[in-house]
């Protein structure tokens, strides 16, 4: 016997047809909503009300509103061609496995933000500095006596403010520097304030060859390099100094570094004298640094003794995806090692979850009594939550005086250009993070306009959701901040160091009296799914 097969009836194969059309569209608007997105940062700039704080890297702010060239310095993750990109305007400085550092107009972060083969636009955020007898506690002494482990035939690559390029501890016995090579990216700096970094170096700025510094040490050339802030010469004595410069009462050599015999190679990456250095200025000189170490053959660690709280705290930052494509597993005679940071016992960082019991959070957040800095937009507050891509919140700001915008609620932005500073909330308007698949909230109070700083006292921040985690933390500041209710000790370790392929250093106390974490350690790794 023969079955006859069984057809849907109309009504049926119209229901069907119905449901899998919504289906569809919701799986297609999901996958959508992932891209492209712009770093949040750069929405005030794009969109209202025109212009951001100068917690990222931006071109003078004077251009912008003149309409003169003008560059922002971005990271950009994309699908294809990099050739691509280009059509957009943009203008790539280093590309590498779906990642490109470079500069973009704000009509270019416009067509970039429409092109399809963009997955994100990241901002360059501002990293900051975050070290007798840690060298023998640590067991690098021992290692250099037992097992002739100097750093002899080793390139160590530090990216930071700079070297003291004539101490002491930089040099041979012979008096010859160690330095191999030294990039200067503040000589000259972005001298006509277009954002686009100037100067005949790689990347930009000046660079110094081991002869010419030589020749300035010999007395018969120059070298203009300083490092004015010193954390960079710091940090490089205690990775490599050779303690040849320690004099009395203390004998020779007390106060090495870990490779007293490693060759240098050294990039100051400030723009200016300050100690700020924008990530993707940090890029650039890792890449330089890496290509040194090709040319000569030789293994490298590259040293960033720097950080920020910008991002999800997951290692999904395109930063870190771009240390975490040039270290780590298959790349043999590379290491990447970076500083936790010195947030350990600071109240930067808040979470809870949402529950039928618990659906509502107002932490508040304390702006201690500051000095207005002259100018607009540099005096700010930036705080970050992040929460899973499932789950929605509504966010409300409010000052010390009552001005407030929100709720704002998951696919909404707004702000409030109040008397108490200019108030601006995103609440994952762009949809999820292609970075990581999850949302986040942007908050952020600052000058727009000179005589209307953020106001210092306590501010309130109020969450409310039914279900799912949250991260908050204090990302930048330009004045103390701090955060006072559920208050979270974990997850500190900041930007570049939670990246995959990082070896990330803390710091305890090495003193006789007790062996204990000191006051800068960072507890708990990265965010929970990476514990």
């Amino acid at each position: 016997m023969v079955r006859q097969r069984k057809f849907p009836r109309r009504e049926h194969l119209t229901a069907l047809c119905t449901t899998a059309v919504f289906v569809l569209t919701l799986f297609f608007h999901s996958q959508s909503s992932c891209q492209p997105v712009l770093d949040p940062y750069l929405l005030p700039f794009v969109e209202q009300p025109s212009a951001g704080p100068t917690n990222i890297g931006t071109p003078r702010l004077k251009r912008l509103s003149k309409g003169e060239k003008a560059y922002f310095p971005v990271v950009v993750q994309f699908k294809g061609s990099a050739a691509k990109l280009r059509e957009t305007g943009f203008r790539p400085t280093l590309v590498r496995e779906g990642l490109a550092t470079g500069y973009a107009s704000l009509a270019t972060i416009r067509r970039l933000r429409e092109n399809p083969e963009v997955v994100f636009v990241e901002a360059a955020h501002i990293l900051q500095p975050v070290n007798d007898v840690s060298t023998v506690v640590i067991g690098a002494r021992a290692a250099q006596r037992d097992s002739n482990l100097t750093g002899k035939g080793v390139l160590i690559g530090l990216v930071d403010t700079g070297i003291d390029w004539t101490h002491g501890d930089f040099r041979n016995p012979d008096g010859s520097t160690r330095i191999l090579y030294l990039l200067d990216f503040s000589d000259p700096g972005d001298v006509d304030g277009d954002g686009d970094l100037d100067g005949p170096g790689p990347y930009g700025g000046t660079l110094y060859t081991r002869e010419q510094i030589q020749a300035a040490l010999d007395g018969t050339g120059q070298v203009q390099e300083e490092d004015r802030v010193g954390h960079g010469t710091h940090v490089a004595g205690s990775a490599a100094g050779n303690g040849l410069a320690t004099g009395p009462p203390y004998p020779d050599h007390a106060f090495a570094g870990v490779a007293p015999e490693a060759d240098l190679v050294v990039v100051k990456a400030t723009r200016t004298e300050g100690s700020g250095i924008l990530d993707t200025d940090q890029i650039h000189a890792i890449a330089f640094i890496d290509s040194v170490a090709d040319v000569l053959g030789e293994p490298v660690v590259v040293n960033i003794s720097l950080g920020g709280h910008n991002g999800p705290h997951d290692g999904t930052t395109l930063v870190e995806q771009f240390v975490d494509g040039m270290f780590g597993r298959g790349i043999r005679g590379k290491a990447f090692v970076a500083a936790a940071g010195n947030d350990g016992d600071d109240p930067i960082h808040a979470s809870g979850s949402f529950s039928d019991t618990k659906r509502s959070y107002t932490i508040r957040l304390q702006i201690e009594d500051y000095e207005a800095k002259d100018g607009t937009k540099n005096d700010y507050v930036s705080v970050e939550v992040w929460y899973p891509g499932t789950a929605s919140l509504s966010f409300t700001a409010k000052g010390p005086s009552g001005s407030q915008v929100g709720p704002v609620r998951t696919g909404q932005h707004n702000y409030n250009d109040s008397p108490e500073g200019l108030i601006w909330v995103d609440n994952a308007s762009q949809g999820r993070d292609p970075r990581n698949g999850d949302r986040s909230v942007l908050f952020q109070v600052y000058d727009y306009h000179a005589d209307r700083p953020p106001k210092s006292g306590v501010w309130t921040l109020t969450l409310q959701g039914t279900s799912g985690h949250f991260d908050l933390w204090i990302a930048s500041a330009s004045m103390d901040a701090e955060l006072l209710d559920y208050l979270d000790p974990s997850i500190k370790v900041g930007v570049p160091g939670s990246a995959r392929n990082a070896i990330t250093v803390g710091s305890y106390i090495t003193k006789k009296e007790w062996t204990d974490l000191d006051g800068h350690r960072l507890t708990g790794s990265t965010v929970r799914s990476r514990q």
